[in-house]
């Protein structure tokens, strides 16, 4: 309450007075107040703005986003968000994760991958001519091959038949007149 023109009247929504003062004050930055409140209260967590007249949050923290009861949210692991003040988390693109809530940016995954988790950047599949082991990737030896994105061991080339190279999807015919009797 204020006292104005010889009587006591409600301070209005935002502002406060502690009583015995003759005039309301406005809340401090991210506080709030309904009328005729004595103190200001905090603004939602993960606030960055809050409307001083009700205490709705008009702006959440990067990598929040605002509820259809204006108070703020954390972007779920495998999503983002930068202006907390539109709209929903966005999902990671294809190749990209995050692995925390109230991220702000997704991370590329291994460049050796061809697909990976938006949650978690595991690897579920790989370049051909390498495997995935323990959600990583690795590239077949020379002499042997991996032809699916899918594979979980390198094949050694079969008999009379070559691979010169690391990290190759198939194996090559021996030339005319020389062999491979081993795999």
């Amino acid at each position: 309450y204020s006292f104005m023109n010889g009587k006591c009247e409600m301070c209005k929504a935002g502002y406060y007075s502690e009583g015995g003062v003759s005039v309301c004050e406005s809340c401090p930055e991210l506080t709030w107040t309904y009328q005729g409140w004595s103190t200001c209260r905090k603004c939602p967590e993960n606030c960055i703005y809050c409307e001083k007249e009700s205490g709705y949050c008009a702006k959440c923290k990067d990598g929040y986003f605002r509820t259809s009861s204006a108070t703020c949210e954390a972007c779920e692991i495998g999503s983002y968000l930068v202006d907390g003040s539109k709209g929903k988390c966005i999902k990671c693109d294809n190749m990209m994760y995050t692995d925390k809530n109230a991220s702000t940016s997704c991370k590329s995954c291994d460049s050796t991958c061809t697909s990976c988790d938006r949650k978690t950047g595991y690897c579920t599949s790989c370049k051909e001519g390498w495997i995935l082991t323990n959600y990583t990737c690795t590239e077949c030896k020379e002499g042997s091959y991996a032809n699916s994105t899918k594979s979980t061991e390198c094949k050694l080339c079969p008999k009379g038949m070559y691979q010169p190279n690391k990290g190759q999807g198939k194996c090559f015919e021996c030339p005319k007149y020389e062999y491979q009797d081993e795999e």
